[in-house]
């Protein structure tokens, strides 16, 4: 049809030009230079112009239609030579599915020589050699692709946590601290940078950075409480930190920051009391801690009162305080217990017996208390009941020492700390058989509220 139409036209141009030579013999001088001239038809000269004009539009066309043809063969080329490379990356990853890892690397390696822009198979390779724990190579491959994309924020996370394994803090740092300056409320970022800061006990950083998350979970009352006590926690471990500094003013200006931020914080109250001790106050240390019981009833303010007046040669003030405590709450099984124990640590045997008896009689049954009363008839001379006091301990062999317990992870210290030291949970240390006591008391209100009844 093409082929028809062009030579359609060229038949009616050829027609054109006999008709036009007929009726015009005009002839025109045509010059290619000074001593060059011709004498040609006119219409000749049209239609010779018509033609090369003609020409030079067929030749741009054909150029352009290659031009064309060219880009296609190098597109398919490209397409082509692009699905071969793709396989590799498929193969690597369902070799990663499978849990062949040797046959991962070679095909994710070989893939990224072929196509190095790909991001995200960086990020595939690495994550093959984080699991073989090979965080060496992993950091090299991320930061191969780094340099592809400095501010690929997935990137840099995984980069975060293999120089973390890797026990490369400061570039853990540097890689999380480059994630927010990109995006300032990246949780997961933020989250990182705070546990690191926890770890190597930067607590200033620690508290900076989780006052940022605080302000990016304000949305969610429940996570946003959790994040204020965890921000309660590093102040007190500032706090702590300061002492350890002898900087003591700025470590009690720390804790009273706390117990007006929060005042049913119990570690606020411990760490202001060993600040007072520390600058020396000793009144004003025991005054805050004898507040704090009476305001909570944590036997933990009666356990740091006892050492330091134990130490400060006064186990008289310890004796009457706590005497003074049970004739208010002659109930307090606790209390009690502690008393006994006090005064079976200052040889006070006798009292010490009738205390940790009074705890027996009033059904409570824990290796503590059992272990007590053995040493405590050991000492008495009465043996036989000792022996059966310390076959009822289950064991226990701790001596004198009662262990905290955190209630979030389990883990038994044998010091009080406002922090846990296994899962960093603040606020959460209590005594073994607390529990056991708590019931019972709980059984024994219920008991008399009946018979009041």
């Amino acid at each position: 049809m093409l082929l028809r139409f062009v030579f359609l036209v060229f038949i009616l141009v050829v027609l054109a030009f006999g008709y036009l030579s007929y009726h015009n013999s005009a002839r025109v001088a045509f010059f290619l230079s000074k001593e060059s001239q011709y004498t040609i038809p006119a219409v000749q000269l049209a239609f010779i112009s018509f033609f090369l004009g003609g020409f030079v539009v067929f030749v741009s066309y054909m150029a352009y239609d290659l031009q064309r043809a060219l880009e296609k063969w190098r597109l398919r080329r490209r397409e082509k030579k692009r699905g071969v490379v793709q396989e590799l990356y498929k193969q690597g990853i369902d070799a990663l599915r499978k849990g062949d890892r040797d046959k991962a690397k070679d095909f994710l390696t070989r893939y990224i020589e072929k196509d190095p822009t790909n991001i995200d198979a960086y990020i595939q390779l690495a994550g093959v050699y984080f699991k073989e724990e090979n965080y060496g190579d992993a950091i090299k491959v991320l930061s191969k692709a780094r340099l592809l994309e400095p501010n690929h924020t997935g990137l840099l996370l995984h980069l975060a946590m293999d120089y973390k394994k890797a026990q490369r803090m400061d570039d853990a740092i540097s890689a999380l601290e480059n994630i927010v300056d990109i995006n300032p409320n990246n949780i997961e970022a933020l989250r990182d940078l705070r546990d690191i800061y926890r770890n190597v006990k930067r607590w200033e950083d620690a508290c900076e950075t989780q006052k940022e998350i605080i302000r990016y979970t304000t949305s969610n009352r429940k996570k946003s409480d959790q994040e204020v006590k965890i921000l309660l926690g590093f102040k007190y471990e500032l706090g702590n930190h300061l002492l350890e500094e002898d900087a003591y003013d700025a470590a009690e200006k720390v804790f009273k920051e706390m117990i007006r931020q929060d005042k049913t914080f119990v570690p606020s109250y411990i760490g202001l009391g060993d600040a007072y001790y520390k600058k020396g106050k000793l009144e004003e240390a025991a005054d805050t801690w004898e507040k704090a019981f009476a305001a909570f009833g944590d036997i933990v303010f009666l356990h740091r009162l006892e050492e330091m007046l134990i130490k400060e040669e006064q186990p008289d003030r310890i004796l009457e305080g706590y005497r003074n405590i049970l004739a208010e709450r002659p109930d307090d099984l606790t209390v009690r217990f502690f008393f006994g124990k006090l005064c079976l640590r200052l040889e006070i045997v006798e009292e010490a017996l009738e205390q940790l008896l009074r705890v027996e009689a009033s059904g409570a049954d824990f290796p503590e208390l059992n272990y007590l009363l053995a040493e405590a008839y050991r000492r008495r001379g009465r043996y036989e009941k000792s022996v059966g006091e310390f076959q009822r301990a289950l064991y226990f062999k701790r001596k004198m020492l009662i262990p905290f317990v955190c209630s979030k992870c389990g883990k038994e210290f044998n010091k009080w700390s406002g922090c846990c030291p296994s899962c960093g949970m603040c606020n959460t240390f209590s005594l073994p058989f607390q529990r056991a006591i708590n019931e019972l008391e709980k059984g024994r209100e219920i008991v008399m509220g009946m018979g009041k009844s």
